[in-house]
C-alpha cells in the first residue's frame, strides 16, 4: 500500500479537489483509494503533475468529500 500526504482540499460541486504530495506513478482515473480512516472514495481525474525530487504535487478529483491528511492506495 502506498501513502500520499494530503497537501490541500476543495469542495467543488457534491466532490473534492485533493492536492497530493509524493509518488505519483500509481495513480490512475477510476481507482479507489481510502482515507486515513479506512473510508473508501474513487478518484475521478488524475491532473498533471507538478514540480521534481521530493517535491512533486498532483491535483485529483476525488468522488465525495473527501477530509484527510492522507491518501491510502
Amino acid at each position: 500500500m502506498t501513502i500520499l500526504d494530503v497537501i490541500d482540499t476543495a469542495p467543488i460541486n457534491g466532490d473534492t479537489t485533493v492536492i497530493v504530495r509524493g509518488d505519483d506513478s500509481i495513480l490512475k482515473n477510476g481507482i479507489g483509494i481510502l482515507d486515513a480512516e479506512g473510508k473508501p472514495f474513487r478518484i475521478k481525474s488524475v491532473g498533471l503533475t507538478s514540480g521534481d525530487g521530493d517535491r512533486i504535487t498532483t491535483p485529483l478529483l476525488v468522488e465525495g468529500s473527501f477530509q484527510s491528511t492522507r491518501i491510502y492506495v
